[in-house]
């Protein structure tokens, strides 16, 4: 099985962890890679990719929606001020991803349409995690996957930005070679992502 790097090694790792729980006998070998493998060459029997499907020679089964949010420290917004549109975030100091969440170039939906503000910042990295503790740490405002936020949203430590201007979520999928036999451990660890990531 392959999967992303820190998706894979914190809400897959979970997720896996409840399904091996349940299934003893059964063997995974989860392979955490930020580069885009190739299934049939590398002999996978699964991937878990984020995003649209770049290889349509594979099957592909949605597990969820993942939320990508702007969030921003209490401590910080209230020294630097709260930004109230989008376009405000020019002004700011911008945690930035080059890949996953817009680099420095942000989305948002308004009235059925989408508006791109570009940012910029004095922090740079591929962790969406990594953005989140800046951010947590009150060190500008950053655009990551919900996961990645989500403990410290809960713990207060984050506050999250224009809800209403959210553009839509990326799918989490599943995805196989075509005309491999599906095994009922394949097909069993699928239906247990689907329950256990939602």
């Amino acid at each position: 099985m392959a999967a992303p790097t820190e998706f894979g090694s914190t809400c897959l790792a979970g997720a896996l962890h409840s399904f091996q729980i349940a299934h003893p006998r059964v063997r995974i070998e989860l392979s955490l890679s930020d580069y885009h493998v190739s299934v049939v060459e590398q002999g996978f029997d699964i991937a878990i990719r984020l995003g649209e499907q770049q290889d349509s020679n594979l099957v592909a089964r949605k597990l969820m929606d993942i939320r990508i949010v702007c969030v921003a420290a209490p401590g910080y917004l209230n020294e630097q001020g709260r930004p109230c549109e989008p376009a405000a975030l020019a002004t700011h100091n911008c945690l930035l991803q080059p890949t996953g969440a817009g680099g420095d170039h942000w989305a948002f939906h308004r009235n059925g349409k989408t508006e791109t503000v570009q940012v910029t910042g004095n922090f740079c990295t591929s962790s969406p995690f990594a953005v989140a503790r800046m951010a947590a740490g009150g060190l500008g405002i950053g655009r990551i996957p919900f996961y990645a936020a989500k403990p410290f949203v809960e713990a207060g430590a984050l506050t999250v930005l224009f809800e209403e201007l959210e553009t839509d979520p990326i799918g989490l999928f599943a995805e196989h070679p075509p005309g491999r036999h599906l095994t009922a451990r394949i097909r069993a660890l699928t239906n247990h992502l689907r329950k256990a990531l939602n």
